[in-house]
């Protein structure tokens, strides 16, 4: 994606900008931050005392897939990990996307595997 194409989806689904290089938008009490410079995109997620890097990488390497979701920039799988404990999905997750995830979480294969994970027995 071009980078002017990175900035129309972030601003299409919830995100603000918040200067000429710089959008954000709220989840859960926290920044997500996205830095679009010349050739990188740069994703965090800023808490109160600290700031993980989500991603960092170059406009060509980012896609949309075809439920809209924008995928290399940082905004899919932490999240994923979050709904799996509990949190909500965020909402710059497109309508489809969504679905896809919610309905690949609930497979017996992936609940099992959440179960071992938190050291739980298979169902």
């Amino acid at each position: 994606m071009y980078r002017f194409e990175v900035a129309r989806w972030a601003l299409d689904h919830g995100f603000t900008r918040l200067t000429s290089y710089a959008l954000g938008t709220e989840y859960e009490g926290l920044s997500v931050r996205m830095l679009i410079g010349m050739r990188y995109l740069t994703t965090s997620l800023v808490h109160e005392t600290s700031e993980d890097t989500l991603a960092h990488i170059p406009h060509s390497e980012i896609f949309c897939d075809k439920n809209g979701m924008i995928h290399g920039a940082g905004l899919n799988s932490e999240f994923i990990d979050r709904m799996i404990r509990g949190q909500p999905a965020p909402q710059w997750w497109p309508a489809a996307h969504l679905k896809a995830v919610e309905s690949e979480l609930s497979r017996p294969q992936v609940i099992d595997a959440v179960r071992q994970s938190y050291g739980a027995r298979p169902g």
